[in-house]
């Protein structure tokens, strides 16, 4: 399976970078995140992942988490949907600062759902976990509550 990558590096060589949130992309330029959408669909990308984050607890500058996170899915599935019937569509998980803040397990385990229930309510093929971020949180919590 061949996926589309380096979204974000190629946003920011672009100049399409407005803040330290380089995804708000997905709303301030989207013709920018279409675009490339369609440029790793064509150049062979057979998994395209929406250009999305998920940081509760760093709020983006300029615009709302919900509002980046919607138009990120709206965005790959519109390219996907235009190209082929055969391109798969993924979403991130990324991590979560309810364990580092020390609100528990249930509070891990309830943004993770929030996360991943976007992906269901959005038709998603399947999701991909940001490993350096997620492994290290889900580690932690797993070694802890062991």
């Amino acid at each position: 399976v061949i996926g589309d990558g380096g979204m974000v590096w190629a946003l920011q060589s672009r100049g399409y970078s407005s803040s330290r949130f380089t995804t708000e992309a997905t709303v301030e330029f989207s013709h920018a995140v279409l675009e490339l959408h369609r440029e790793f669909a064509h150049n062979g990308a057979e998994v395209l992942q929406a250009c999305n984050f998920w940081a509760p607890g760093l709020k983006e500058e300029t615009v709302d988490g919900v509002s980046l996170n919607d138009a990120a899915c709206s965005l790959v599935l519109q390219v996907a949907s235009e190209v082929s019937a055969s391109v798969l569509v993924a979403g991130g998980v990324t991590k979560t600062i309810e364990y580092h803040d020390g609100k528990g397990k249930e509070a891990v385990q309830t943004e993770f759902k929030r996360q991943l229930d976007f992906y269901v309510d959005n038709n998603f093929d399947f999701v991909v976990a940001e490993l350096a971020f997620v492994s290290s949180t889900l580690t932690r919590w797993w070694m802890r509550a062991g």
